[in-house]
């Protein structure tokens, strides 16, 4: 089988809260993109948590990959693999 090629890769870092009016954590993820021609599922995203472990809030897994066919599609998969621990996407850090 022949290999894929890479068109994008970004590393960057994704932060997320948990979703609770009394709620103050924060997880923060490693996170690289991978954009590769002709495959099913050219969007790749890889997690890999860098923070502090939440003292009340449930934890999602510590590394996780979700593959989509775009890069909507990707985000729309990874908001709802947050939501289903509790947390929103908040934003990048710099």
């Amino acid at each position: 089988m022949a290999k894929t090629k890479i068109i994008y890769k970004c590393k960057d870092e994704l932060v997320v809260k948990y979703m609770h009016p009394r709620g103050k954590e924060y997880l923060s993820y490693e996170t690289v993109i991978t954009v590769e021609e002709n495959t099913k599922t050219p969007v790749t995203i890889k997690l890999k948590f860098n923070g502090i472990l939440p003292c009340a809030a449930p934890m999602p897994p510590e590394e996780h990959e979700i593959k989509a066919a775009s890069i909507i599609d990707l985000y729309l998969k990874l908001n709802k693999w947050f939501n289903k621990y509790g947390y929103a996407i908040y934003g990048r850090s710099y």
